[in-house]
């Protein structure tokens, strides 16, 4: 029984190392160019910050997009505006010479987006969400959340060699 709870523990411990990891390269990836969305596999991972969309995303739910395939009336996607990274639906898609265009409207917004998004500006499709996780990663974006997590992993590294020397003794 002993034995059992020792792997599940070394598998939880295995587990939060990989997600702090993985935490840790999205940050670092990210403060190198603010202006792009680092990926994994062809998924992004944002943080809602308005209620634009609201009821479908809240501010603090953490979305997952994926690069964008064919997008249609109806899907949400990530776009890149002004130097803005915004979060909407599409109401409307258009093609002409010039391209494919798509008219967007926060759920929660009496108007559509008063531009046409071109095909380029478009960074992914939604996914899915994780709700108040948001809030969370954004503080482990900051300095303090950044050696928060490094001490952690430190930790864990510490009690994994400690828990090492106190078997062998046995």
């Amino acid at each position: 029984m002993k034995k059992a709870f020792n792997i599940i523990g070394d598998i939880l411990i295995i587990g939060i190392l990989l997600i702090l990891a993985g935490i840790i390269y999205l940050n670092i990836m990210y403060s190198f160019d603010k202006e792009k969305i680092p990926s994994i596999g062809g998924l992004r991972m944002l943080t809602v910050l308005s209620g634009s969309m609201t009821p479908a995303l809240e501010p603090g739910d953490i979305i997952i997009i994926k690069d964008n395939t064919n997008i249609v009336e109806g899907d949400i996607i990530t776009f890149n505006s002004n130097n803005l990274i915004i979060t909407h639906r599409v109401v409307d898609v258009t093609s002409g010479e010039d391209g494919v265009f798509y008219k967007t409207k926060g759920d929660n917004n009496n108007v559509e987006d008063k531009i046409l998004i071109e095909q380029e500006h478009i960074l992914g499709e939604y996914l899915f969400r994780i709700p108040y996780i948001g809030y969370a990663m954004e503080f482990f974006r900051s300095k303090l959340g950044i050696m928060i997590i490094v001490t952690i992993i430190g930790l864990l590294i510490i009690v994994e060699v400690i828990k090492g020397f106190a078997s062998k003794k046995e």
